[in-house]
């Protein structure tokens, strides 16, 4: 990031092809619409293009990144979805993806059920513990990474993502 503020054009690509994938999946699972998460995800990079200029290194940049992302949700949400909004004050793998396995096709089906419904479990977390969830589960971000990139303290990451987690093993162990 360093390198493109700097004037190297070509570090933009490198930057953009390293964290889209991860990116739209966490939108897109934030949104649940393909069209919306593909609109917020233009936002992200634009407020990263327009803001090049005035960037410091805090934090990793994967952090920054997000932040921006997680700002961008939060007016999706005021706009879209007002529920979901709501969940940011409290304080307290899309259903289609293919799984390789070597299981036999019982297994597989029975695999596949159990990821629909964790999926199906996913939505119906609050946006604020889902996001948390994501951006710890899929992103791969540490409790303290997702707290500077929210701009909420750590105590508050991991209540959510407790909350998040008892919610999705109690509705998992329903299935069994």
């Amino acid at each position: 990031m360093e390198a493109w503020r700097d004037g190297d054009i070509a570090s933009f690509d490198v930057l953009f092809d390293r964290h889209k994938d991860m990116l739209y999946r966490y939108l897109n699972r934030q949104t649940g619409n393909h069209a919306h998460a593909e609109e917020v995800f233009q936002e992200v990079w634009t407020a990263l293009i327009k803001n090049r200029k005035s960037y410091t290194v805090r934090a990793k940049f994967r952090t920054y990144l997000f932040h921006i992302a997680h700002s961008r949700l939060i007016d999706y949400y005021r706009q879209f979805d007002k529920h979901s909004a709501l969940s940011y004050e409290e304080h307290d793998i899309q259903s289609g993806q293919v799984i390789e396995t070597h299981e036999q096709p019982e297994g597989q089906v029975d695999t596949q059920h159990k990821l629909a419904s964790l999926m199906q479990l996913l939505d119906k977390l609050p946006a604020a513990q889902r996001e948390i969830f994501l951006l710890h589960e899929e992103s791969g971000l540490g409790l303290s990474e997702i707290a500077e990139t929210l701009g909420i303290s750590r105590d508050t990451v991991k209540s959510r993502l407790r909350y998040a987690l008892d919610k999705l093993r109690k509705g998992m162990r329903h299935l069994s």
